[in-house]
């Protein structure tokens, strides 16, 4: 089993698989997990597989860590955001920037491909989504701003803070957003204690409940496609 693990989300095209990655010092591994059990060699439901180190696609002594966002496409790509590590200073010089980055994730070898720097109204995300059709969202951990983010550059364009106007007070630590689909395909955002909806025209939200129980910190979200009553 694995420990520490960051972002969660769930492949759509493989029932019951959920990834992540877990920091292991000298870069980011990917880590698939099987609710099922039908993936691993015992039966207990919830183990980890490690899979490969993140590597980058252009210069494999250039790892990657801290991945706090992970999301696929409808193409079954793997999208994240991480910082470059030089895993061999000694031989190869350290990037001009180490980041953070929008990149793809090969999730058979664990090869990086870098999209671009997260840039434009963020700079930085520690959650991603995708809403099913064209639109990618982010929230940005410094400002507590929702923000779209285009999946070809890196670029990110402000929709507004997250805010509960019920209080009204900004909603801060927001660590998982996702959209839940069919015919609402409602997006969701969570911080280490709270449950929201969030109107991603606005970024104006509505606080469903606290959520996880005492000792619980939670630190990502992400929805079952084939549950869409289930969120992780």
């Amino acid at each position: 089993g694995q420990t520490d693990l960051t972002s969660l989300t769930f492949d759509a095209d493989y029932p019951n698989q959920l990834w992540s990655t877990r920091d292991a010092g000298d870069s980011s591994r990917l880590v698939r997990i099987d609710l099922s059990s039908t993936l691993v060699s015992t039966t207990e439901a919830g183990n980890t597989q490690r899979l490969a180190r993140l590597f980058d696609a252009t210069e494999p002594a250039y790892g990657y860590e801290n991945i706090h966002a992970l999301e696929f496409d409808g193409a079954d790509t793997l999208y994240g955001v991480g910082t470059i590590i030089n895993v061999d200073p000694y031989h190869v010089a350290d990037p001009a920037n180490f980041g953070p980055y929008l990149i793809t994730i090969d999730t058979t070898t664990g090869e990086v491909t870098q999209i671009g720097l997260i840039s434009g109204d963020a700079a930085d995300l520690s959650t991603l989504t995708f809403d099913g059709t064209t639109t990618w969202y982010g929230v940005d951990p410094v400002t507590d701003k929702l923000v779209t983010v285009d999946e070809t550059s890196g670029a990110t364009s402000n929709v507004g803070v997250l805010t509960d106007p019920a209080i009204p007070a900004v909603v801060t630590g927001v660590v998982g957003i996702d959209f839940i689909g069919g015919v609402f395909n409602t997006l969701y955002a969570v911080t280490a204690d709270t449950l929201y909806t969030v109107d991603p025209t606005t970024a104006l939200c509505t606080e469903v409940g606290p959520v996880g129980g005492i000792g619980v910190v939670l630190t990502s979200l992400t929805n079952d496609p084939n549950n869409t009553d289930q969120l992780f």
